[in-house]
């Protein structure tokens, strides 16, 4: 099945829609986690250093991808419920995206405020 960001393509805004899962599927929370499975993947791609796999300081869509990708479905592979997929659609894949990856004193003061 074919999924698009239905936008006006001329404009080619470099819209990004990242969706926790698949428009069939739920979005699932864990007490463990005190979070989403998506939100927390999310937060720990931003947080931690593994995420940015080419070490620029920066997540490109992919490496966000693939890092919140990877702790979803580690975590849905747990429960009782099928795989929860987050899903990223955009509508000008020539637009580059990334998103600053946070210092080691911005962690720290990420991880004291939760």
């Amino acid at each position: 099945r074919d999924r698009f960001v239905y936008a006006d393509l001329a404009r080619r805004s470099g819209a990004v829609v990242f969706s926790s899962a698949m428009g069939d599927e739920l979005s699932n929370e864990a007490v463990f986690l005190r979070n989403g499975y998506f939100t927390q993947g999310l937060l720990n791609a931003l947080t931690g250093e593994q995420a940015d796999t080419d070490g620029d300081g920066r997540l490109a869509i992919g490496e966000l991808y693939d890092a919140v990708r990877a702790d979803v479905r580690s975590w849905s592979d747990l429960g009782d419920g099928p795989t929860q997929n987050p899903v990223i659609d955009r509508d000008n894949l020539r637009a580059r995206f990334s998103l600053p990856q946070l210092s080691e004193a911005q962690r720290a003061a990420f991880a004291e405020a939760l």
